[in-house]
């Protein structure tokens, strides 16, 4: 229990915080939807032996002034299946 309510604890303000900051850059999204879609990712990711819990991409702001849109994610998501995959 020391350490998986500290993880938890920063896991959700990251959550929060990146809420905030999509509403900040004029995007409105459920913070409620992101704590549960956290949660059943971080369930997921352990039973598969994932110590980390997982959460939102922070930089919001920063990557809507950049102009990413879905295809960004799907580029993280493949470079975080490659580099965990080789």
């Amino acid at each position: 229990m020391g350490v998986i309510i500290p993880v938890a604890l920063t896991t959700s303000v990251a959550t929060v915080q990146c809420q905030q900051l999509a509403v900040a850059a004029g995007d409105e999204y459920s913070l409620r939807g992101s704590m549960l879609g956290d949660g059943v990712a971080t369930i997921v990711a352990a039973l598969f032996g994932s110590p980390f819990g997982m959460t939102v991409f922070i930089g919001h702001p920063a990557l809507k002034e950049m102009g990413a849109h879905v295809g960004y994610l799907w580029m993280t998501s493949l470079a975080f299946v490659l580099v965990c995959f080789t």
